[in-house]
């Protein structure tokens, strides 16, 4: 690997090594910055009395040791961070996964038994704080048995697990119970569907493989279960559709509802559902919203890897008694998916109604 910036100031002296600075950097900004010492050198433990790193431009700082004992380096060490932010790729329009390799070759280089503690930790909108979590390198592989902290005021737990082979293997769960959600959950653009805000319980169990987020994209597998209550999915708006309908007296302006599909938002009191994912695509075939307009259920499948969605869902409106339900095809680019509203049966409704038999 190569290194800028090394520099050295020790002393050697009656057989003890003191360090008072080691410090190195990478051409990735990476950077690495120790202090400590060796009561003898013939020993091969160098206590760190001082750690400061930065690794993908995160911060952190500790203590621990470097046994240097076995056939790989080992390091032993508690470490804190402040706020740390892992960057998505702003520059990509929405959907494009970057597909540079990630160097997970450096985890078969040295052994790690590590405690983390950062303020906080986040990506995108999703921010865990006060993040606590034990990871140990052993042979290339990285378990996490546990990060703990709360998510949108909630608790949040999730382990993982990292081969570092010629094919990289993830495995990662997570949960998430009673986080109060006020914003865009997914945020998958303006035009997009989405849960903005709510009590929310998120499991997921999921499976990937890969050296760059493209690839691990495309063979992400696994299942989740999300539930929520008491919130708002943005991307429709059912008060308005019912409005709507109250007021036609020409069936063909239905058409006009399209619009009302593809903006807006709705107030639910439950929504669930359970997704299978495979080879990078999410599908659910039991998803249903109950709110105080009408109930709705869906299939739906998101492709990641592509970016798109298609999904058929149906809306009863309840304050329309008598009326069949609305069918609702979404399809197109997950963050602006084209809603085309099935209408055949509703305009059979409408024409009823217009001339006294409904």
């Amino acid at each position: 690997t190569p290194l800028e910036g090394v520099k050295l100031d020790l002393t050697l002296q009656s057989g003890a090594l003191a360090i008072r600075e080691a410090s190195a950097r990478d051409a990735d900004g990476n950077a690495l910055k120790l202090a400590g010492a060796i009561s003898d050198v013939a020993s091969p433990v160098l206590a760190l009395e001082h750690i400061e790193a930065r690794v993908r431009n995160v911060p952190l700082t500790g203590s621990g040791k470097l046994d240097l004992s076995g056939g790989r380096p080992k390091l032993t060490a508690k470490l804190a961070a402040g706020d740390v932010v892992l960057a998505a790729d702003n520059t990509a329009p929405s959907g494009v996964w970057s597909r540079e390799e990630v160097n997970f070759a450096i985890l078969r280089d040295f052994d790690a038994d590590v405690t983390v503690d950062a303020a906080s930790v986040s990506w995108r909108r999703w921010v865990v704080k006060g993040a606590h979590g034990t990871a140990t390198l052993k042979n290339g592989t990285l378990e996490v048995p546990e990060i703990a902290g709360t998510l949108f005021g909630g608790p949040f737990t999730m382990s993982g697990r990292l081969e570092a082979g010629d094919l990289p293997a993830l495995a990662a769960k997570l949960r998430v119970t009673d986080a109060n959600v006020s914003q865009a959950l997914f945020s998958t653009g303006p035009g997009g569907l989405d849960l903005a805000g709510g009590t929310l319980n998120l499991s997921a169990d999921l499976t990937a493989k890969g050296d760059s987020p493209y690839a691990i994209v495309s063979t992400l597998a696994g299942k989740a279960d999300i539930a929520m209550r008491d919130g708002t999915v943005k991307g429709f708006d059912l008060p308005a559709v019912t409005e709507r309908i109250k007021r036609l007296d020409d069936p063909f302006d239905l058409l006009a509802l399209a619009k009302l599909f593809n903006a807006g938002e709705s107030k639910f009191s439950s929504l669930r559902g359970t997704f299978k994912i495979e080879g990078g695509a999410v599908r659910t075939d039991d998803l249903t919203l109950v709110a105080p307009s009408g109930a709705g259920s869906a299939s739906a499948t998101a492709d990641l890897p592509h970016w798109s969605l298609d999904a058929k869902a149906e809306f009863l409106l309840t304050e329309l008694k008598g009326s069949p339900p609305v069918g609702v095809h979404f399809e197109g680019a997950l963050d602006d998916p084209r809603a085309v509203v099935q209408s055949d049966d509703l305009r059979q409704w409408v024409v009823g109604r217009s001339s006294g038999e409904k």
